[in-house]
């Protein structure tokens, strides 16, 4: 299902994150935003449109140099983005039973 394929990139686009470095509090906010944006979608059209923007904010903030704090805030940021688009495919997310 593309929503699955969907929390697979937010996984990637996480370690990437990691991987890069990236961080910083602009970046925390970007992340965070988007999580809303995806929760608030009521159907899998709406949220595969939004997480596309992940791409988008990685390379934008490919650059950006973080501290652990504003990583752990990321993360939870693309948890949550993952959750919601689990919810929407109908699967229950890991840990949730």
């Amino acid at each position: 299902m593309k929503t699955q394929t969907t929390a697979r990139l937010f996984a990637f686009a996480l370690v990437s994150l990691f991987a890069a470095g990236c961080g910083g509090a602009e970046a925390v906010k970007d992340f965070e935003a988007l999580a809303e944006k995806a929760c608030a979608c009521k159907d899998s059209e709406c949220y595969t449109k939004v997480s596309g923007d992940v791409t988008g904010l990685m390379e934008k903030h490919k650059s950006t140099a973080g501290s652990e704090e504003q990583g752990k805030k990321i993360a939870e940021a693309v948890k949550k983005m993952t959750e919601c688009g689990l919810k929407l495919a109908g699967a229950a997310p890991a840990g949730s039973h």
